[in-house]
């Protein structure tokens, strides 16, 4: 086993890389090379790795793709990520910190537009859907990532917490389905991702 450094600007990914080391392989202290392979995993600055290093496997161009929970964690991640591959990406969040993430991307070349969007409220997600499509003319991509967790024993949970959590989970990704799947349909079709977790 050694130790191994690199320093410079390096692509995120996984690599492999083969060589020889010395090694001593008796009594009399001969050095000798044996083989070695190593893999290597580069993470960006957020601790993610980007899965698809190559931009074939995966052309957004010309698709549209909207991400809910799109101010931080997964869903800016992939939100990111399909910007990076050609997407126009729709940030939908309540949160505002989605518009500077937003304008951040944009300063990158990437197309993407914040929308403030409450996934719970019926009236908010057609008229945010209706934006969208005014904004980009189609919807090819739905990826339901909003959620509300509460880290807290069914003891100590609250009613309301729990149907905070129900209604941004469930509901949510109810009414966005629901408004965004006659656009796909009339686009041709369409993909969408539903992703959940625990109060």
């Amino acid at each position: 086993m050694g130790q191994f450094a690199a320093t410079g600007s390096v692509p995120v990914g996984q690599f492999a890389a083969t060589g020889s080391v010395p090694v001593v392989v008796d009594k009399n202290r001969e050095l000798r090379y044996t083989e070695f392979t190593i893999k290597i995993t580069i993470l960006d600055r957020q601790g993610g790795m980007n899965m698809l290093p190559d931009k074939n496997l995966l052309d957004m161009n010309g698709k549209v793709a909207i991400i809910t929970g799109a101010a931080s964690g997964i869903g800016l991640g992939v939100s990111k990520m399909l910007a990076e591959y050609g997407a126009s990406v729709a940030m939908l969040d309540m949160n505002e910190k989605g518009m500077e993430e937003a304008e951040a991307l944009k300063k990158n070349g990437a197309n993407v537009q914040f929308f403030r969007c409450n996934v719970t409220s019926q009236a908010e997600v057609k008229r945010t859907v209706e934006d969208i499509v005014s904004t980009f003319g189609r919807i090819d991509f739905l990826f339901n990532n909003a959620g509300v967790t509460f880290r807290k024993t069914v003891v100590d949970l609250s009613e309301e917490e729990w149907d905070l959590v129900l209604d941004v989970g469930l509901k949510g990704t109810f009414l966005m389905s629901k408004y965004v799947i006659p656009v796909m349909a009339a686009g041709g079709g369409g993909s969408i991702v539903n992703t959940g977790s625990g109060w």
